[in-house]
C-alpha cells in the first residue's frame, strides 16, 4: 500500500498504548499477546512455508502469459473492462481481507523468531504477489494500448474510467479502517475489523464470480478470445484450485479468505473449455484480423472526423 497513505496515531487510555500505522500495529507492555496466543504461529513445518511462497510466485507466473498477449497485440480487444475491473478489485478486496485477518501474527511478531514470523504472514504474501499480477494487466490495457490503432478508444475510455473505481474502493477502505481504529480502544475494535475483512472477503467471492459473467459473454460474441490469454486459462484454472487449498489449510484460515479462489478457479474453466471449442470450430486467427481492422478503421474515422471539425 503506498507509503502516502500511512498514518501514525498514538492514543492513550488507562494504561494501554496502541500505536497504529496502517500497515502494523504495535502495542505496549500491557497489551503484547501472550505466549499461549502466539503459540499456533510456533514451530511451523518449512514444506508448507517453501509451497506458500512456491504458489505464489507460480501464481504470479501465471499471469505472464496475459502480460506478453497484451504487449504482443497492443490491444485489450476481447478482454471485457468489466471483467478487468472486477477481476483486479477481487484481488485487492483478497488482499485486504488477508491483510486484516494476519493482525494477530503481526502482533506476534515481536516474540516470534523471524522465520515463524515470514511463515505467518506467508499468506498475506502469497495475495500480495497475485495481485500484482492481476493489477499489471490493468496497468498494461491502460497503458500499452493507448497510442495503438487497434485499440477500441471507447474500450480505453471504460478501462480508465474503471481504474478509477478501483482507486476509490481502496479509498474507501483506508477510510473505513481508520475510522475503526480510531473509533473504538476495546477488544471489540478487533471484531469490527474482523467484519470488515469477511465483508471484503465476501465482495471478493461475488465480484470473482460475477467478472466471467460479461467476459462469457464477449467471448461468445466474438467467438475468439482475442487478448485473452488461453495459456494463462490453463495454467490458472487447476492452479486456482491448489492456491484456494493452500490458503485453506493455512493456520486460523477463514472461508472468506479461500473460497473466492475456489469460485474463480471454477469460472475460468468454464471460460478456458469456451475458448477451447471457438479454436477448434471457428477460424479465430482471422476472425481477429478481422476485428482488429474494423477497428482500426473506426478509429481512423474517429480521427478524420476530429480534423475536419478543427478545419
Amino acid at each position: 500500500m503506498p507509503e502516502s497513505l500511512l498514518q501514525k496515531v498514538t492514543v492513550y487510555t488507562c494504561t494501554c498504548t496502541y500505536t497504529h500505522t496502517l500497515l502494523s500495529w504495535t502495542y505496549s507492555s500491557t497489551t503484547n499477546p501472550g505466549m499461549s496466543e502466539c503459540s499456533v504461529y510456533e514451530l511451523p513445518p518449512l514444506r508448507g512455508f517453501v509451497l506458500s511462497i512456491g504458489l505464489g510466485v507460480l501464481i504470479f507466473g501465471t499471469y505472464v502469459p496475459q502480460h506478453i498477449r497484451i504487449l504482443k497485440r497492443r490491444t485489450s480487444e476481447g478482454l471485457s473492462p468489466s471483467y478487468i475491473l472486477l477481476g483486479s478489485a477481487a484481488s485487492v478486496a483478497s488482499l485486504i481481507n488477508i491483510f486484516i485477518f494476519t493482525i494477530p501474527a503481526r502482533r506476534c511478531c515481536p516474540i516470534l523468531t523471524r522465520y515463524e514470523c515470514m511463515s505467518s504472514l506467508s499468506g498475506f504474501c502469497q495475495i500480495l504477489i497475485q495481485t500484482s499480477g492481476s493489477l499489471i494487466i490493468f496497468l498494461l490495457c491502460i497503458f500499452a494500448t493507448r497510442e495503438s490503432l487497434i485499440e477500441s478508444r471507447a474500450d480505453l475510455l471504460q478501462i480508465r474510467r474503471n481504474f478509477k473505481i478501483l482507486i476509490g474502493y481502496v479509498l474507501a477502505n483506508v477510510v473505513t479502517y481508520e475510522y475503526i481504529m480510531l473509533s473504538s480502544l476495546s477488544d471489540d475494535n478487533l471484531n469490527r475489523m474482523f467484519q470488515l475483512a469477511n465483508l471484503n472477503g465476501v465482495a471478493s467471492m461475488l465480484m470473482a464470480l460475477m467478472q466471467y459473467i460479461p467476459q462469457l459473454f464477449t467471448t461468445y460474441s466474438l467467438k475468439h478470445p482475442g487478448s485473452l490469454s488461453i495459456p494463462m486459462l490453463c495454467l490458472q484454472a487447476p492452479g486456482g484450485m491448489l492456491w484456494s487449498y493452500s490458503l485453506w489449510v493455512k493456520t486460523n484460515s477463514q472461508w472468506s479468505s479461500w473460497l473466492p479462489y475456489l469460485v474463480s478457479a471454477v469460472m475460468q474453466t468454464f471460460l478456458l473449455c469456451m475458448c477451447l471449442y471457438f479454436k477448434h470450430v471457428y477460424p479465430t486467427e482471422l476472425l481477429e484480423t478481422i476485428e482488429e481492422q474494423l477497428i482500426a478503421e473506426e478509429n481512423l474515422h474517429a480521427e478524420y472526423n476530429t480534423l475536419s471539425k478543427n478545419i
